[in-house]
């Protein structure tokens, strides 16, 4: 019987959906409209300790369903492996989610690859002939490493317009 994970408390910790980490603001790709601004930030790593120890903090309270790791490009993050690993010894989730553009993924190790669950990438079309050449052996990675992969088709970004001052 599979359980509805919508914020219940249950054996005293708060079940959610999901948590997302974002390893990195900034990315590789120039996208005109990025809804996160990447090309225009600095580059800014993730403090893994600062992770490791929010981890721990939350692990006395919180059961997310899954963790996504994500950014502007988090492959870009020195120490995507240890992120990858600081999150799967929380035991915290169920899944490791990373979102990305896939443009670093050839380069990742194969501990990034056995302890991840689900790979999202995000197909822009300053990427898309990328992915699409490498596709099949993309789904061969996946597949011998047990990974689920989602290839998302970004062909707009939602654009952000206030009408109003916040605060």
């Amino acid at each position: 019987m599979a359980m509805d994970i919508k914020n219940k408390i249950v054996n005293e910790y708060l079940h959610t959906y999901g948590l997302e980490f974002f390893a990195v603001s900034h990315c590789n790709l120039k996208c005109h409209g990025c809804a996160q601004s990447s090309p225009f930030l600095k580059k800014n790593f993730a403090n893994i300790d600062t992770f490791e120890k929010s981890l721990a903090i939350l692990s006395k309270y919180l059961r997310p369903n899954k963790i996504t790791i994500l950014g502007g490009e988090p492959l870009l993050h020195g120490e995507i492996d240890q992120i990858i690993s600081i999150a799967k010894a929380s035991e915290m989730f169920n899944k490791i989610h990373i979102t990305t553009n896939g443009i670093k993924l050839f380069k990742m190790s194969s501990s990034f690859w056995d302890n991840i669950d689900v790979l999202r990438i995000s197909k822009y079309p300053a990427n898309a002939d990328y992915i699409n050449k490498n596709q099949s052996k993309l789904v061969d990675v996946c597949q011998d490493h047990n990974t689920e992969l989602q290839i998302r088709e970004m062909d707009t970004f939602n654009r952000i317009v206030l009408t109003e001052e916040i605060g």
